[in-house]
């Protein structure tokens, strides 16, 4: 079994000779290909902290923090994958624990002041993102793959899908609420133009929760640091996770709220573990449920990685992995 964590056309498998013909052989030896796409991808929870040493939950809450807080810099990779990641990926992880935290908080005086303080913000931070984020991205663009700067509503170059198509829907959301855009608005809008709305809602997310420990500690947000946050510096790019403002006060509850990031390489290790213990017949459907959607829902996927981390047998994993597999 060949297990490609990504779609075609993803950094891991980038549509080039090289990476067809390699997977071409591998099929011509008997291999069956499984890419492994972000509707079969288990996610970090609060589960596993239990049946993890101390010190590498520790870590893991960190690294958790730092994926919810850094973007990709606007130099790597390609415009196609910055674009879907900070307006998917990482959108979706943030605004799930922006939801959480406002959840039991939006009663507290100083969540209302965290909020009134990022509309003041909202315009700065906005300009910075488009001055030190797009204007690099759209430069590393126009001098490698040359994606271009169409309408979200047309084809991405390479791709079997239109731009907007690959955003959240609570990106898209919350694009419109802030801009007060109609649909039809927004999919005129161009590639950059997107990219910076996405990356202004996503920083305003976090720098709430930053504004809310500040104001929570009984000082101002320092507008500041907040700016050298979203335009980098000489060492680092914009976003960068160093250069976001320190939290104040219990930082462990807040960090808390961010953990759900993918675990990409862990979902292959699973599938790739239960197939090892599974008959021709079992991969056989479960290369066939994966590759017309997700073996299993987000939910259950989640706590079928939990059951594995706290030592579930392999059968009893792979019972669980195929429990929709008709």
């Amino acid at each position: 079994l060949y297990i490609v964590v990504g779609e075609e056309g993803t950094p891991n498998f980038p549509k080039d000779k090289l990476h067809r013909e390699f997977k071409k052989h591998l099929m011509s030896k008997g291999f069956q290909a499984l890419h492994l796409a972000g509707n079969n991808y288990m996610h970090w929870t609060t589960g596993f902290f239990h049946n993890l040493p101390s010190v590498l939950a520790k870590e893991a809450l960190q690294d958790e923090w730092k994926k919810a807080v850094g973007r990709i810099p606007p130099e790597m990779s390609n415009l196609f994958v910055r674009f879907k990641v900070n307006s998917n990926v990482n959108y979706v992880v943030v605004d799930a624990a922006y939801k959480s935290f406002t959840e039991s908080r939006k009663d507290d005086e100083n969540y209302k002041k965290a909020m009134a303080w990022w509309e003041q913000l909202r315009p700065n931070i906005r300009q910075e993102v488009m001055d030190n984020y797009v204007k690099v991205s759209r430069q590393h663009d126009s001098s490698g793959a040359r994606i271009g700067n169409p309408k979200i509503k047309e084809m991405v170059k390479g791709q079997q899908s239109t731009w907007r198509s690959n955003m959240a829907d609570v990106c898209v959301e919350d694009i419109r609420e802030a801009a007060k855009l109609s649909a039809s608005e927004l999919e005129n809008l161009s590639v950059d133009e997107v990219l910076g709305l996405s990356l202004t809602e996503i920083t305003g997310k976090l720098l709430r929760i930053y504004a809310f420990s500040a104001f929570g500690a009984g000082v101002v947000p320092n507008n500041t640091q907040c700016k050298g946050y979203v335009s980098g510096s000489a060492l680092n790019p914009p976003l960068d996770f160093y250069q976001f403002p320190r939290l104040l006060g219990d930082v462990s509850v807040l960090k808390k709220e961010v953990v759900g990031n993918p675990m990409y390489d862990t979902s292959a290790v699973l599938f790739s573990l239960c197939s090892l213990c599974a008959s021709p017949e079992q991969v056989a459907k479960l290369l066939e449920r994966a590759a017309a959607g997700s073996v299993l829902p987000k939910t259950e996927r989640d706590e079928l990685l939990v059951r594995a981390f706290a030592g579930d047998a392999l059968p009893d994993l792979l019972k669980g992995l195929m429990a929709q597999c008709a």
